[in-house]
């Protein structure tokens, strides 16, 4: 996984983890923002799969990063990280 400059800025800022990206870009549902990159988050039915692959223990640990959404370019890096406080417009 390649990260921008930004990202990390962000990534240091906003207290979220490298591997909780790993976590969105596996396990997150993906939205295109119709710009040419991919937004992933975890909805309802992705944070049940995390669940499943992490075990309770972690997902407690990582329960206050669970609202993180990262936006991937098209050639696969990293742009930008944040806390959803939002919904995401899926349209």
């Amino acid at each position: 996984m390649q990260l921008s400059n930004h990202a990390v800025a962000q990534m240091q800022q906003r207290a979220i983890s490298e591997s909780m990206i790993d976590y969105l870009i596996e396990w997150g549902r993906k939205a295109y923002d119709h710009r040419g990159a991919v937004i992933c988050y975890f909805d309802k039915s992705s944070r049940i799969q995390l669940l499943k692959h992490v075990g309770e223990r972690r997902a407690k640990q990582l329960e206050h990063q669970l609202d993180a959404y990262v936006v991937v370019s098209t050639s696969g890096k990293v742009i930008t990280v944040g806390h959803r406080y939002k919904r995401i417009n899926r349209h």
